[in-house]
């Protein structure tokens, strides 16, 4: 009779441990579920910011053609041209090292009734970091004109192009100023789900774009950028 108190004891000793084990587990799964679920509490937001940025390098093609029935005289004008426009950049304030010569273009004309054997075309380009000089030149060129000098500014050459390179001069504000605006939307999204914003989980910076602000001012560059992040939602 003894002996079975004693096996009845242990008995219930085991099934306490247990239950209280069972409790404790309970209460440590439920813990783990209820930070996994506030974990999942987040918002995922967008802000865009742009600014406008003038170009810091201009540049452009100045294409000029030359004909004739002898070779050596069309040779001899495309030398003469060329001489014509270069000494009149260089009037504009290009140096030298601004100036690039390319070679003269020449195609003959093998039908019987070319008026000219001889065509030739030859580029000289442009660039400068002075934005206000490729301008000047591109208003001008009606002066080569005057000077005997006939141009082809065809399809691919119908003027100066302008081009940001030091990015990195306004990238970081412009980069601010997106996750500023998307900080503001995930702060009115918390409030009107009756929450708080927290840390912020993850961020994705996506590509700058560069584009002209309108036709008539092509130096001037619009900027954009948009920023993706997500962050936490807390009671």
């Amino acid at each position: 009779m003894e002996q079975n108190c004693k096996k009845a004891g242990k008995v219930w000793i085991v099934a306490a441990a247990l239950v209280v084990a069972a409790f404790a587990i309970g209460i440590s799964v439920y813990q783990g579920l209820k930070k996994v679920s506030m974990g999942e509490r987040v918002v995922t937001v967008k802000g865009k910011a742009e600014m406008e940025v003038k170009a810091d390098v201009a540049s452009m093609s100045v294409r000029f053609s030359v004909k004739n029935n002898s070779l050596n005289e069309l040779l001899a004008d495309a030398k003469a041209k060329k001489a014509i426009v270069v000494d009149y950049l260089k009037e504009l304030g290009f140096k030298e090292d601004e100036i690039f010569v390319g070679n003269i273009s020449i195609n003959e004309q093998d039908y019987k009734d070319a008026t000219y054997k001889f065509f030739g075309s030859q580029n000289i380009n442009v660039i400068s970091r002075d934005i206000d000089k490729v301008t000047k030149l591109q208003e001008g060129l009606g002066d080569l004109y005057d000077k005997g000098v006939i141009l082809n500014q065809d399809y691919w050459n119908t003027g100066a192009s302008y081009d940001i390179t030091d990015i990195d001069s306004f990238k970081p504000q412009l980069i601010a100023e997106s996750m500023k605006s998307a900080k503001k939307a995930g702060e009115q999204f918390a409030k009107d789900a009756d929450s708080k914003l927290g840390k912020m989980k993850t961020a994705w910076q996506g590509q700058i774009t560069i584009e002209d602000v309108d036709e008539t001012t092509p130096q001037i560059k619009r900027c954009r950028v948009v920023s993706t992040i997500t962050y936490y939602l807390e009671d």
